[in-house]
Parts: C-alpha cells; structure tokens; sequence
C-alpha cells in the first residue's frame, strides 16, 4: 500500500502546489519579453543628418544637440501649453558607421528570439531602426501596444544606450505577469537590450533626473511560415502565482527556506529533447575528467523559468540553479565472482565497459553545489541542504540516480559511482535584496541518504 503524505505540514503543500504548477503544459513556449545588459557593445559611432557624431556614453552636450534638432510642431492657438520630456529622429536620418554594430544587432536578434520562442531559422527576422528616442524628466509615456502598421512586425526592440539618469522603467504586462526593467542601475558604461511582443502593453516611467538614450527598432517576420504569436499561458501562470503567493503568506518557521525542483521532461522543452540529449553525453564526458566545473547558467533558456522568474519579481521570488550530485559506494557483483570471471568483469570495468553493478550498496549521500542565479553569477558553491529545504520530488535523489552515472571507480570488491542532476532553486526574498550573497549560504557537508 502506498504511503500517504503527511496532512497540514505547510512545507509538504508549497511543496504539492509547485509540483502541480510546474507540471502544466504551456499553451506557448517563450517568455513575452527579454532583457539583457552587454558590457561588450561596440560603439555605435551614432550619425545623425544634419547634427553629426553623437558620442556613447551620451553627454550633455550631445543631448542639448538633439533636442536642438528636432522641430516641434506648432502649438494650436489656444491649447495648453506642455512641457516637452521626450525628443524622436526618425531612423531614416541616422546612420551606424561602425560595421561591428550591424553584427552586434544580428546576436542580439538571436538572443531575443531565443527568450521569446521565435524558431529564428523558420522566421529569418528583419530588424529595422525605427527612431532615435531621448528622454529627460517629465510626463511618462502612456501605457499602450505597439502596434505597428507594417505587415509581419511581431516584437520590438529597445537599445538603452550607456547615460547617466534615474528613472525611466520599462514596464511591460501580458497574460496577467508585469515585468519592470531598470536600465538606470547598470551602470553608465554598459548597453541594455529590451525585447517584446508587440501584443504586449507597454509604459515607460518618467525619468527623474539626466537624460536616456535609447533606439527602437522592429522586428519584422521575414518568410512565408506562420507569424510568431503569443499566448498568455494562463493556467500556468495562475498556478504558479497561486502557489508563491501562498508562500509568501506563510509565517516565518513554517515556511520552506527554499524549494529545489529536479529540472526534467515535464518542464523542459519538448522540442529541444534531441539536442539536450547530446549536451548530457558530452557533459558526461567532461565530468569524467573533471567533477568540479565551474559554475554556469543554462545554456538555453528554459520556457517556464523565464516566465517563473518574471512572476517571482513581480511577488518578491528569486530563483537560480544548482548541480545536485549524488554518490553511491558499496559492494560490486565482482565480490560474488571467483577465478577468470572475477579477472575479466574487473578488465571490462578498466577498458571503459559498464556490466559491473552494485550487488549492495552500503551508503548514499547527496550534495548541492554551483549554486548560480539565473544569469550565472556565482552565490555560493554550496547550498546546505537541511528541513527548511523542500525538494520536489520528495525522492529527488534516489530520480537522479536512476539516470546514467558520470564517474565511477572500482577498488578491488568496492563500486563508488556519482549521479548529477541540475535543480531550479526558488527562495522567497528576505528584503528588497534580489538574491543572497555567498556568506548568506553555510558551507554545506554531504548528506547521508537514507536507504
């Protein structure tokens, strides 16, 4: 008879709600909008008709040139008078000398429609300047869909060039997820590309102080298949924001510290099973040689993590990976073996052949490690794994280990084999903090697993 779960153990219900939440099929398998900084941006070497070179990082003096040069329409007699914030030249009368720039767009196209589940090979998207858009402090712009009357234009982009300013979010909803993004705190060295479907609502607060650089440009769909469209995979978000509000309500010690989901079929993309496939046999390979890599993000973007980390920032969520490793050691069927058979299968072990198994296994224990956030910037190299920690599912480790061993070693009688896995690590934020800093996360020991 099975075990039933244990009732009115909060952590066992976040636990329940998530596993339900992330098992939903999605409607559409992309995020509805993407944002990246670049510290490598070529120098645009920006050239407008008329003005001439405008340098990046934009300078007073640049700015004060812009707005020189765009003519205002005549103000209507008797209308109210408004005080101007946002100054557009069209694409047409800017140009990009440096050739890199060219090519840095072509990735960044890539890069957006790999985030927002565009097949880029079945769209061969165009993208086309649209305008040159400098804005100071003063009224936003208004909430609205862009909407473009061009046939084919689905997304758009938006390059927030290198400037000193605060303010100026962009704020972008769909399917009942909000995403703010902040171009002001990265820096004034740095260039931040936005990406969106045009479906979706978009609003940019005002700025505070300084000036914003940014160029829009359109994404067009470029062969004769199907138009990307978005849907707003409702179930899914309703579920997810279901179970992290619920969590967020929790008081302090019944609540999970963190959440690890075992990353496998039923949130990974389907369509990307073939080649995810050929990236484990290689990792394999490279684990054999190697057991402690360095740490690193995913290198595709998953589906429902994006969508999973943009509901988190709207709740108050952050969420990162890890390497869960396990390792078994024990007694081989060798040590039921005498004479030339005992010789042979120990041969067969050496020459890379793997028909010795555990005839008993004495010990289990199971590590979290590389814990990185979702960019791939390093928070710890371990993760403690305690009670406050939820694992889903319950039996993380003993699923790991039924997958293929990627190190072993063989002692006379003795078989000692590890198992990776790679988690998705949810964790409420204690303040305004997005993720915690490395000294927040104890050293963890390896825990022994229970048979």
């Amino acid at each position: 008879m099975a075990q039933k779960q244990k009732s009115g153990n909060p952590s066992n219900d976040i636990r329940s709600k998530l596993a339900r939440a992330l098992s939903t099929r999605l409607d559409f398998v992309g995020a509805y909008s993407f944002s990246k900084t670049y510290t490598d941006t070529p120098n645009p070497s920006l050239k407008i008709d008329g003005l001439g070179t405008v340098g990046v990082p934009l300078s007073t003096r640049d700015a004060k040139a812009i707005k020189a040069k765009v003519k205002l329409p005549p103000a209507k007699k008797g209308a109210k008078k408004i005080v101007r914030s946002t100054w557009e030249i069209d694409a047409k009368l800017i140009e990009f000398p440096n050739a890199e720039w060219a090519a840095f767009m072509q990735k960044r196209v890539e890069d957006a429609c790999q985030e927002l589940g565009v097949k880029y090979s079945a769209s061969s998207p165009r993208c086309e300047p649209h305008k040159l858009i400098l804005s100071e402090p003063g009224a936003p712009f208004i909430p609205h869909l862009d909407d473009e009357d061009e046939d084919g234009v689905f997304a758009a982009i938006m390059v927030v060039f290198p400037s000193e300013y605060t303010g100026g979010e962009s704020h972008l909803s769909y399917g009942g997820v909000d995403v703010t993004y902040d171009c002001s705190q990265i820096g004034s060295l740095n260039t931040t590309v936005i990406a969106w479907y045009t479906d979706a609502e978009h609003e940019v607060k005002p700025i505070e102080s300084g000036s914003r650089l940014a160029l829009s440009y359109k994404l067009i769909h470029n062969t004769d298949s199907l138009l990307p469209a978005l849907s707003s995979n409702a179930d899914f978000v309703k579920e997810i924001k279901e179970a992290l509000l619920s969590w967020k309500k929790m008081s302090g010690a019944q609540a999970p510290k963190k959440v690890l989901y075992l990353l496998g079929q039923d949130i990974d993309d389907d369509e990307d099973d073939d080649e995810d496939e050929d990236d484990d046999e290689d990792e394999d390979e490279d684990e054999d040689e190697d057991e402690d890599k360095k740490p690193s993000a995913p290198k595709k973007p998953n589906p429902k993590v994006s969508l999973i980390r943009q509901i988190g920032e709207e709740i108050g969520f952050s969420l990162g990976t890890a390497t869960v490793v396990c390792c078994l050691s024990g007694f081989s069927t060798n040590h039921y073996k005498k004479g030339r058979n005992r010789y042979a299968q120990h041969m067969n072990f050496m020459n890379g052949h793997n028909d010795v198994e555990f005839a008993e296994v004495e010990e289990r224990e199971m590590e979290v490690k590389d814990f990185v956030d979702l960019d791939g910037k390093s928070i710890s190299k371990s993760l403690e794994i305690d009670e406050d920690i939820a694992m889903v599912p319950t039996n993380l480790s003993r699923v790991v280990e039924s997958g293929y061993h990627t190190k072993q070693e063989f002692h006379g009688d003795f078989l000692k084999r590890w198992y990776r896995g790679s988690v998705l690590v949810i964790w409420p934020n204690k303040n305004t903090g997005a993720r915690p800093s490395v000294s927040e996360e104890r050293p963890t020991k390896k825990r022994k697993v229970s048979h």
